[in-house]
């Protein structure tokens, strides 16, 4: 019997080319057959790599030498890339980020917020800050353990004014101190307007939203009533509305709150503030609704997932940012007898391997 050809030692030093980047952020080549993940390349790269530990049907690989550099490689725009851990991706040209995804105005912000730190955060304190655009314009919030002086609330109304903001808000612990609010905040969402809590969650890009809220609409079809789980402040509510009745559920009392209040005046949509991780809505529960969207935080939804599986719901459409807990949750979905049409995936997220996806199940 011949012996079989001996396996790359996991200390070997082999060429690759990097062929495309993976959905951790990784640059994925090929060594006999299988693929190697190797971090921190872009497509054309030609490197000299170490192989590693086995991962996910493929090897990992670290470069010890990049031997030519592929198209699209740009210098990192901060100091700690490659050692904090946070992004994967600030190596990429950003030209094609900034086609879809970057918000220039934000970015242009972030520049005059450092400038004016220094009169906000005392020396050596620390304090985390929040931009979102909404359709009142940027919305900024403040979250540090002290609570702002006259002093700052001052130099915070002069820089909302200068840079005209709609509002900006100092949180500290519980407390939350409206410093200067210009404009009521809100977004709209599908024609509808929805007060905008402070932080609340909105999808990273307005055109990522757009296919996302396409993916559901098309998958839920004329199913009706529909169930829209961990509704947030409507994205999905408001545009299944105009097929019908909806009934949105979501948890976090401030922004169902906000939900409720942009739905009094919708006659197809009613509001339930329900615990999902805790108190799922059981099968007897779901009998009433043809179809059900969920749209989990990143932890997934295995309880309301549970649920799901053992209900009569025709169809499901799944919304998520972490594939990880997704896979979890859509296999109870699919022990349960549902079958996994289709899955769209959406990348939206500037400079991480993170990826959005929506995912259609029938019975």
């Amino acid at each position: 019997m011949c012996p079989s050809r001996p396996e790359a030692n996991r200390e070997s030093l082999v060429e690759l080319t990097v062929e495309r980047i993976g959905a951790r952020g990784d640059g994925i080549a090929h060594y006999r057959g299988e693929p190697v993940f190797v971090p921190f390349t872009v497509p054309g790269d030609r490197v000299r790599a170490r192989l590693g530990a086995r991962r996910h049907g493929g090897r990992e690989g670290s470069v010890v030498d990049r031997l030519a550099s592929g198209p699209g490689r740009t210098s990192p725009r901060c100091r700690h890339f490659r050692t904090c851990g946070g992004c994967a991706l600030q190596h990429l040209d950003d030209a094609a980020y900034r086609r879809v995804k970057l918000e220039p105005a934000l970015f242009l912000l972030i520049g005059r917020l450092r400038q004016s730190a220094h009169e906000v955060v005392q020396a050596g304190g620390s304090a985390e800050a929040t931009l979102t655009r909404t359709d009142s314009w940027i919305d900024l919030l403040i979250e540090a353990a002290e609570r702002p002086d006259l002093g700052v609330c001052e130099v915070l109304a002069r820089f909302a004014e200068d840079c005209d903001l709609a509002r900006i808000v100092w949180r500290s612990g519980p407390d939350e101190i409206v410093v200067v609010e210009r404009r009521v905040v809100r977004v709209l969402l599908s024609g509808v307007a929805v007060p905008f809590p402070p932080g609340a969650f909105l999808q990273a890009s307005p055109s990522a939203e757009m296919i996302l809220v396409e993916e559901v609409l098309s998958g839920v079809g004329p199913g009706r009533p529909a169930l829209d789980l961990f509704a947030g402040l409507g994205t999905f509510t408001f545009a299944l509305a105009r097929g019908g009745l909806v009934h949105a559920v979501e948890g976090d009392v401030r922004t169902a709150a906000a939900l409720a209040r942009a739905a009094a005046d919708e006659p197809k949509v009613t509001v339930e503030r329900r615990d999902l991780a805790r108190n799922p809505v059981a099968a007897s529960g779901l009998a009433r609704y043809a179809a059900a969207v969920f749209d989990p935080p990143r932890a997934g939804a295995s309880p309301q997932a549970a649920a799901l599986a053992v209900s009569a719901i025709e169809t499901v459409v799944a919304i998520s940012c972490n594939p990880a807990t997704f896979a979890r949750d859509a296999a109870r979905l699919v022990g349960g007898g549902y079958r996994l049409e289709r899955v769209t995936p959406v990348d939206q997220f500037v400079w991480t391997p993170h990826l959005e996806l929506a995912a259609v199940f029938r019975r």
